[in-house]
């Protein structure tokens, strides 16, 4: 059984276009983050209300047709890139730093070059629906409602094939004291905040945005009218009806 089929809790990733297609489709392997996650498995991916510019689509399908092409592939790009909506869902194997995935050295070249943030998220299974699920999304990872996931899981297909195999991270062989090597910053790891932004959508007011940052945590919507603080648990509210319960953890 997959890591997809086996996902416990449905956990989903709100993600800017061309970025959030691009992952589902299998074409983009390292989705880079600010922060890291102790999640594992299943994540679905959704597509912000920011339309992307044309420009930026050219510019991110050309930096993957040069990674692929320098292992002899040549990727199929999304015909459309829909925004507020759910695309698809990826399996999260591992997080390492821009640092660690660098110091690979059995990792293909091209793989290492998507590196351009602090944190790697490395994805694989990649799968698309056959149409977006249009809904808001949330800051960081926030929880899929039941009922969302359950209607996507019907509409779940693989997306175009790259080459003759499945991409798999277990392909390469990782040395065993990776995670424990002292390495040097990375002169990489902003390469594409620093050009592009953050990829994350911010949903919020300038002022109410800085809070899942400080908590360093993961969002669920429910409904209240209250506004309260519990242990590591902070209830905040969100236009007077709903709240977003933000856990001071990593998942």
């Amino acid at each position: 059984m997959s890591a997809l089929e086996n996902a416990s809790e449905e956990l989903c990733l709100s993600l800017h276009q061309p970025w959030a297609s691009l992952l589902v489709y299998g074409i983009k392997r390292i989705e880079g983050r600010d922060w890291s996650s102790k999640h594992r498995g299943r994540l679905w991916i959704h597509a912000t209300t920011t339309k992307p510019n044309a420009r930026t689509i050219q510019e991110m399908e050309d930096f993957y047709r040069r990674l692929h092409g320098m292992d002899g592939l040549v990727p199929e790009f999304p015909a459309t890139y829909p925004t507020g909506a759910l695309v698809g869902c990826v399996s999260v194997v591992d997080v390492l730093t821009a640092e660690q995935v660098e110091a690979w050295p059995q990792l293909a070249a091209s793989v290492k070059l998507e590196v351009g943030s602090p944190h790697a998220f490395l994805c694989e299974d990649a799968r698309i629906l056959t149409a977006p699920m249009y809904m808001r999304g949330w800051p960081r990872i926030w929880h899929l409602p039941a009922s969302d996931a359950a209607k996507a899981k019907l509409y779940l297909i693989s997306p175009p094939q790259l080459g003759r195999s499945v991409f798999a991270w277990s392909a390469f062989e990782r040395p065993a004291d990776l995670l424990s090597q002292k390495l040097p910053v990375s002169s990489a790891r902003n390469r594409f905040k620093e050009k592009y932004g953050s990829t994350i959508s911010t949903h919020l007011s300038s002022k109410r945005r800085t809070l899942p940052d400080l908590l360093g945590g993961e969002g669920t919507l429910q409904d209240s009218r209250k506004q309260t603080k519990t242990g590591g648990r902070i209830l905040w509210n969100v236009n007077s009806a709903k709240r977003i319960i933000f856990k001071a953890r990593n998942t």
